[in-house]
């Protein structure tokens, strides 16, 4: 590995994992949808198959380790809770098509805090509430104008379409008309309904 300290005290390597390394070890990582990334993989980790004990348990340190160094210098635990906190209220949101957007839409802001989480969530809410709402009144609106639109007619004239009586002119065939063929009249030929 050649140095050299050309650059107002800066060394520059040659090498560009040993100087990715060092960047990443002088360059904490604090983007919380770095750290989100990581977070989730943590219980994603599972024992392949034929893997031992300690080989899966170095595999959860690494993880952790990668984890923790994400984290800002001195962080606190209340830090680190919130974080949880977030984390798990995002991944436990019921999996729907609102939501999956709305998690897309989040893990691409970045950045949140208890507080803005909070906040997100209060606005998202809001948003629901006010769609379902123009969606009713949009669906009420329209079934109004239907009705409105719809041609009247007497309860007495036959729907269009229906066929119609050619003795008495109702919404029967002719050939079921009582009052050219009384016996088919329900009332009259039921001896019962009159006293």
């Amino acid at each position: 590995m050649q140095q050299s300290d050309d650059y107002g005290g800066h060394t520059e390597y040659t090498d560009a994992a040993t100087a990715y390394a060092t960047l990443k070890k002088q360059h904490n990582v604090q983007d919380s949808t770095h750290q989100y990334s990581l977070f989730q993989n943590l219980p994603l980790i599972a024992q392949k198959p034929k893997e031992s004990l300690t080989e899966y348990l170095g595999r959860q340190e690494t993880a952790l380790k990668k984890f923790k160094d994400s984290l800002p210098t001195g962080a606190s635990v209340d830090d680190v809770l919130n974080m949880l906190m977030i984390f798990n209220s995002i991944t436990n949101l019921e999996q729907d098509e609102q939501n999956e957007a709305f998690i897309q839409a989040l893990t691409i802001a970045g950045g949140f805090t208890r507080t803005t989480i909070a906040s997100t969530f209060a606005t998202e809410q809001t948003r629901r509430e006010t769609m379902a709402t123009v969606k009713e009144a949009g669906l009420n609106a329209r079934q109004h104008a239907r009705v409105a639109s719809a041609p009247s007619r007497s309860p007495r004239t036959p729907a269009p379409g229906s066929p119609v009586c050619s003795h008495c002119g109702k919404a029967h065939l002719s050939n079921d008309c009582w009052r050219q063929f009384p016996h088919l009249n329900v009332e009259r030929s039921n001896p019962t309904t009159y006293i």
